[in-house]
């Protein structure tokens, strides 16, 4: 589950920085009809369901994407390989919801299967709907009265603002399609974040910046993610989607003992400078404070690449300028806030009162950060988006997240 929950928190670390390609062009996308029929048993998850997981074959797909206790050690006998939807419910903390197909299954197998079931804590209940026919599991009673409560209402997940919508936006999967409803992000456990980012940056960023989050596993390490605005301009990412990626130069300086890194190359700064402002517009934000200074200060640095970069115990920014420095030891920075200024909290430092040069990459941070990152050893294996065109990345060693020209991909180590 945390390794699921890893693209939302990382989406929040992009909030005032992701220059974001989402056209999409190049994305192999489910057929909607297709994935709609095939999981028609979603008309059983509630309308403010948090999640749905589309799951190909239910114990492969729960092996995959959740396992904590009770439904970590169950035994689906002849239902193992049904479709079948987990989704979740706020019971104090997120409570699982299993919706397994069974529409032609033997009425006595999927009695015994509940019954054994039964014997783990969760709560069996045969739920019947327009020819439709699921085995509902939830270890919680408010749950099942929930869930009992939305079939009443005659509404369902399908008639959530924007998840039809979402359907045709979903990647291609090998055998489990994710969705996330971003409105209910506050329901995602701080922990994930890994203490890079605040809950309370995270919850509001994340709600804001798409409508839905859908992720497709394509193989065992590999996940492809597309995130739906539905073209409204409120959401954070679809302003940015006219910017193009650029090249990922960060390895040539990337500290050995990198344990987190977000990485912004900037194909163009007055076209990614124009997106904010026009965003902010659109959502009446003003501009951060000393923003004045910091155009100034961007425009005589002409800024190729962004990073932020947690290394050891030290954290520093470093930015690849497009204009000519000579290279120096650190001294005063002039120019404090700047980058913050120009591109939000997911830059920002504690102190950032001294700067070095070093070839074409200035260095920001504390005096005792940009000394220790002169003279660290630089990183002999690289991240996989090293040197390729991205719109921007975040890095955690045995797993990255990165938007490669309109496909963005979560890997991670096996």
């Amino acid at each position: 589950m945390k390794r699921i929950f890893y693209i939302l928190a990382a989406a929040a670390l992009m909030a005032a920085a992701a220059s974001c390609s989402y056209e999409r062009k190049s994305f192999p996308m489910q057929n909607a009809e297709a994935l709609s029929t095939d999981f028609a048993i979603l008309a059983f998850v509630p309308q403010d369901a948090p999640a749905a997981f589309c799951l190909n074959a239910c114990a492969a797909g729960l092996e995959k994407v959740y396992r904590k206790d009770p439904v970590d050690s169950l035994e689906f006998g002849t239902l193992s390989g049904a479709k079948a939807v987990l989704s979740f419910f706020q019971d104090g903390k997120l409570v699982p919801c299993l919706y397994i197909d069974c529409a032609g299954v033997d009425a006595a197998a999927v009695e015994e299967v509940s019954a054994a079931l039964a014997d783990k804590g969760l709560k069996g209940k045969v739920l019947e709907k327009d020819g439709l026919k699921v085995l509902f599991l939830t270890p919680s009673d408010y749950a099942l009265a929930n869930q009992e409560y939305s079939m009443a209402s005659g509404k369902s997940i399908l008639n959530a603002a924007g998840f039809t919508d979402a359907l045709s936006h979903a990647p291609v999967a090998q055998g489990v399609t994710m969705f996330f409803n971003n409105k209910e992000s506050a329901k995602v456990p701080a922990k994930v974040t890994g203490g890079e980012v605040a809950r309370q940056k995270l919850s509001p960023f994340l709600s804001s910046a798409a409508a839905w989050t859908v992720i497709a596993d394509e193989d065992e390490k590999t996940y492809d993610i597309a995130p739906f605005t539905g073209g409204d301009a409120y959401y954070f990412l679809e302003v940015f989607s006219s910017v193009k990626p650029e090249a990922s130069l960060i390895g040539e300086v990337m500290p050995d003992l990198t344990s987190f890194m977000l990485d912004m190359p900037v194909s163009s700064w007055k076209q990614l400078r124009r997106n904010i402002e026009a965003w902010q517009k659109a959502r009446s934000k003003r501009p951060a404070a000393g923003a004045s200074d910091a155009i100034a200060w961007a425009k005589m640095v002409n800024p190729k690449e962004f990073a932020f970069l947690h290394f050891g115990r030290f954290k520093v920014v470093v930015v690849r300028a497009g204009a000519r420095f000579k290279e120096h030891e650190p001294a005063v920075n002039p120019y404090q806030g700047a980058v913050t200024a120009l591109l939000g909290n997911a830059f920002q430092l504690n102190d950032d009162s001294y700067f070095a040069v070093t070839e074409k990459w200035i260095v920001i941070g504390a005096e005792d950060a940009v000394k220790a990152f002169l003279v660290t050893n630089r990183k002999a294996d690289l991240p996989p988006f090293a040197g390729k065109s991205i719109n921007y990345a975040v890095y955690r060693p045995a797993r990255a997240l990165w938007d490669e020209g309109g496909l963005i991909r979560l890997q991670f180590e096996k």
